[in-house]
C-alpha cells in the first residue's frame, strides 16, 4: 500500500505530467515538410519561422510622401476573414487575408476602390490542422493581422493581378488604454519605440486626409 507522501508524489508528478502535454511544443522551422517535423507524441505545436527579418530602410520623417509615392495601391479598412493554408512545399503556412475598404486612395483595375468592397492579400503565418497536429506557424519579428482590427496598408500589384504587401507596410490601427488612438507597424513589437515619422506621430485621421492631398497633388 502506499503511503500519503508516496501518493502526494505520484500526484505531483502526474499534474506536472498534464502541464507538460497541454504545452504546445515550441521549435524552429527545419524548412522540410511539417509532417516531417512533428513527432508522434505531437497534439499542438508552434513552428518559428527560421527567415531573418528584412533588411530595411528607415522611412524620412515624411513617411505619407514616401509611401505613398513609391506603391501602387494604399487602403484603409477592417480585417473580416483570415484564412490559413499549407504552402505548395507543405513546409509553411500562409493565411489569406480578407479586408473591407472603408477607405481607399490609390487603387488598381484588380483591386477595388470602392467603400464596402474587400481586398484580399497573403501574410506569413497562420493557423492550421496538419493530420492530428494542431500547427501555428508564426514570424517572431513581425505581428500578425488580427480579425476585427483596421489596417492601413500600401501594395504593389503582380502580373496576375494579385495585391502583394508585407509587414513593413501594413500599419495597424491601435488603441491603447490610455492615450490616443495611432498607426503601429506590424514590424514593431509590442512596447517597441517606433521611429519617429508622421504615419506614427499623427491622428489617424489626419494621416489619411494626407494620404489623400498627397495623391491629389500629384494627379494636377
Amino acid at each position: 500500500m502506499l503511503s500519503r507522501a508516496s501518493l502526494t508524489i505520484l500526484v505531483m508528478v502526474g499534474s506536472i505530467s498534464v502541464l507538460a502535454q497541454g504545452e504546445p511544443r515550441r521549435f524552429i522551422s527545419s524548412g522540410h515538410p511539417i509532417e516531417q517535423q512533428l513527432r508522434p507524441e505531437d497534439r499542438s505545436v508552434v513552428l518559428i519561422s527560421n527567415l531573418p527579418p528584412p533588411l530595411l530602410v528607415e522611412l524620412p520623417p515624411d513617411a505619407i510622401r514616401a509611401m505613398t509615392d513609391n506603391t501602387a495601391v494604399s487602403v484603409f479598412g477592417v480585417a473580416v476573414r483570415k484564412e490559413a493554408q499549407l504552402t505548395h512545399d507543405r513546409a509553411w503556412i500562409t493565411s489569406t487575408i480578407t479586408m473591407r475598404v472603408d477607405r481607399a486612395f490609390r487603387s488598381a483595375e484588380s483591386v477595388s476602390s470602392n467603400v464596402g468592397a474587400f481586398v484580399q492579400f497573403d501574410e506569413s503565418g497562420g493557423r492550421t490542422q496538419v493530420g492530428r497536429v494542431a500547427v501555428e506557424a508564426v514570424v517572431p519579428w513581425s505581428r500578425p493581422i488580427r480579425v476585427g482590427e483596421r489596417y492601413l496598408v500600401f501594395g504593389a500589384i503582380q502580373w496576375d493581378g494579385s495585391l502583394v504587401t508585407g509587414p513593413a507596410s501594413i500599419y495597424e490601427l491601435t488603441r491603447p488604454q490610455f492615450g490616443l488612438a495611432r498607426f503601429r507597424s506590424l514590424m514593431a513589437s509590442d512596447g517597441e519605440p517606433q521611429p519617429p515619422n508622421e504615419i506614427h506621430e499623427l491622428l489617424p485621421d489626419e494621416v489619411l486626409d494626407r494620404i489623400e492631398r498627397r495623391l491629389e497633388s500629384a494627379q494636377r
